[in-house]
């Protein structure tokens, strides 16, 4: 029976007769372009889609952020004028609103509470009253974020205040404060306003009437009763 012996190819360069350099190299494939790989990269600012991602890229975040301080944090249903529900002992639950940006604008992170798409039928409008009770603003491009309690119609914050160490925790901390004055003071004018129920009167002392034939008694010899 004749043994079969494996042939091995031989490495470029193991034998002395060989020159490394002449040597074939596997050709290194060249780096993608971003925009290859991620088709939704390159379109416009304006483009439907990618407004929406950006917009889920923004909550996201702030869902990421709340829940890794290990505040309770649950998505909203689509459609309603928030997209968080936190749980926040002391408050019961409350309404996170996110609004996200990519970039600044001549150094600024500027935003506008509006509701809906510019393109869409309905367009752009703005929150009514109560819809929200906390609004989280997105700077997408530097991973930051901050908290503003509602009411608030537009924002503009520079880069170096968003860049503050803890700009997320401190903002967040004074909204929770300020929702949970502003209940205080709501229910303290609520008790102030409410009419005081009308004091009923004394009841009439009563009297003793004399029974006839009977000697009345009085209080000095119903002490000398035994």
């Amino acid at each position: 029976m004749h043994q079969v012996k494996p042939i091995m190819p031989q490495r470029c360069g193991a034998d002395q007769s060989t020159p490394a350099s002449s040597c074939p190299r596997t050709p290194v494939r060249p780096e993608a372009n971003p925009t290859q790989r991620y088709p939704f990269a390159d379109r416009p600012n304006g483009d439907p889609a990618r407004a929406i991602m950006t917009g889920q890229a923004g909550v996201n975040l702030v869902l990421s952020c709340l829940l890794g301080w290990g505040v309770a944090t649950h998505p909203a249903m689509e459609g309603l004028p928030y997209d968080l529900i936190v749980d926040v002992p002391d408050l019961d639950l409350l309404r996170i609103q996110v609004k996200t940006m990519s970039y600044p604008r001549n150094d600024l992170w500027s935003f506008t509470m509006k509701r809906g798409f510019y393109r869409s039928r309905k367009g752009m409008f703005a929150y009514g009253k109560g819809d929200f009770d906390i609004a989280a603003f997105v700077c997408l491009s530097l991973k930051k974020l901050f908290f503003v309690a509602a009411p608030i119609s537009r924002i503009s914050v520079p880069t170096g205040a968003v860049l503050h160490k803890d700009s997320e925790t401190a903002t967040f901390h004074r909204a929770i404060q300020t929702i949970q004055k502003r209940r205080l003071a709501d229910n303290l004018a609520w008790l102030a306003s409410m009419t005081p129920a009308p004091t009923p009167p004394a009841p009439a002392a009563a009297s003793i009437q004399p029974v006839p034939g009977r000697t009345r008694l009085s209080a000095q010899s119903l002490l000398l009763v035994h």
